[in-house]
C-alpha cells in the first residue's frame, strides 16, 4: 500500500496549490514588500468600450507603484489596450484615471501613488447632449 502522503508531494502538490509568485509569473524578490508581505495586487477596472481588450474582464489585477507604472503593466498584460490607452507615449485625453476615486487630474497624474490594494478605474470621456 503506497504512503497517501506521497500522493501530493513534488510537482502535482505544485499544481495543486500554485505560489502566489509563479501565479503572477513574478521572481519572489518583486512579489514581496518592504516587510516581506504579498502586495494586494492593484484592481484596474475595465469599461465596457475597452473589454474586449482584455478577454472581456470586469477588471484586472495589475502591479506598480504609480499610475503610469499599473498602466504599462496592465498593457504588458494585455497588449491591445495599450494602443487604446496611448497616443506617442501620453495618455490619450478622452481617457480619465481615477485612483480610489479620486481623479488624477488632480492629483499628480500620472505620478500619483497606488498603494496596495488601490482601484484604478479607466472612465471614458463621453461627449453628446
Amino acid at each position: 500500500m503506497k504512503n497517501s502522503a506521497s500522493k501530493w508531494s513534488g510537482e502535482k502538490q505544485r499544481n495543486r496549490f500554485p505560489d502566489f509568485q509563479l501565479a503572477m509569473n513574478r521572481p519572489y524578490s518583486q512579489t514581496t514588500n518592504d516587510l516581506g508581505r504579498y502586495p494586494m495586487p492593484i484592481t484596474v477596472e475595465i469599461p465596457p468600450p475597452l473589454r474586449e481588450h482584455v478577454g472581456g474582464s470586469l477588471s484586472v489585477p495589475a502591479t506598480g507603484d504609480t499610475v503610469a507604472a499599473v498602466l504599462a503593466d496592465l498593457a504588458r498584460l494585455h497588449p491591445a489596450i495599450e494602443a487604446k490607452l496611448f497616443n506617442a507615449g501620453k495618455l490619450r485625453p478622452h481617457v480619465n484615471v481615477l485612483v480610489d476615486n479620486e481623479d488624477i487630474r488632480y492629483l499628480d497624474e500620472l505620478d500619483t501613488a497606488t498603494p496596495d490594494g488601490s482601484v484604478v478605474s479607466l472612465i471614458p470621456a463621453v461627449a453628446g447632449g
